[in-house]
């Protein structure tokens, strides 16, 4: 559940990560809410973050960073992310009374003419966006790596839609709309087809998008405008459907993972 909603589930160990059962807490919740004669308005299950999922004794761990496009992938690589996965009743758990300060939205993400959105239905435009987020394009489409090593290699995925802080302006993005690369890594090396890359490379690339900035998030401290979170780690929040996608996609592409 949401920490900013008015109750919230938090396991408070230092050793292990926290678990639990999804399935018990949806069926009691259910059966207290309005609709079913109870007092519970909404509720949310928030997934953990993506680096988390993969954390698995005996394992190499999984790291993730932001490179904004046309930046140095040495100097200006953003790590230590947060990226979690939001449901469509998410939104509607937070306590927005006082820490809810919104910056810039895209509100017209399908074009002209088509439904706009605010920043209180922000969640609605996520989900109503994954069926047109399909792209595909070639492969090293200028032939900047000589030897052709993947001729004719055409890569198939979908933008990952997603709500980044403010911090990011200037920095990843220059306003919203913009395109920004999300990368997952290891510290071993990864061979894909005749390409072999590098420890912490950037091996697996996906396509994303800001489509909203906000400068603060209840429940989400390092949604934020301070430039500072870039060092410490910001938050990413996209929907549980595409954050799905980007885990099967790293397991499909190297099963290690």
């Amino acid at each position: 559940m949401s920490f900013g909603a008015h109750f919230s589930l938090k396991s408070m160990s230092q050793a292990n990560a926290p678990r639990f059962d999804e399935f018990k807490i949806q069926s009691a919740l259910e059966s207290q809410l309005v609709a079913n004669g109870g007092n519970v308005e909404s509720y949310s299950l928030v997934a953990s973050t993506v680096s988390t999922q993969f954390r698995s004794p005996g394992r190499e761990p999984v790291s993730e960073q932001l490179l904004g496009i046309g930046l140095s992938p040495t100097r200006s690589r953003v790590k230590n992310l947060q990226f979690t996965a939001i449901g469509k009743e998410t939104l509607n758990t937070m306590m927005r009374d006082e820490v809810w300060f919104p910056e810039a939205i895209l509100d017209r993400p399908l074009g002209k003419g088509t439904k706009r959105y605010g920043f209180e239905d922000v969640t609605d435009m996520l989900y109503d966006l994954e069926p047109y987020s399909g792209f595909e394009e070639p492969y090293d489409p200028i032939s900047i790596l000589s030897g052709r090593p993947n001729a004719d290699k055409t890569i198939s995925g979908e933008v990952i839609n997603m709500i980044v802080p403010q911090a990011f302006t200037g920095e990843i993005i220059q306003n919203i709309g913009d395109y920004f690369t999300y990368c997952m890594s290891s510290p071993s090396s990864k061979k894909f087809g005749e390409m072999r890359y590098a420890p912490e490379s950037c091996q697996i690339k996906f396509k994303a998008r800001a489509v909203a900035s906000f400068n603060k998030m209840p429940g989400f401290p390092k949604m934020t405008g301070y430039k500072s979170a870039l060092q410490l780690g910001p938050s990413l929040l996209a929907t549980d459907n595409q954050v799905s996608s980007v885990v099967n996609r790293m397991v499909a592409t190297f099963p290690e993972f």
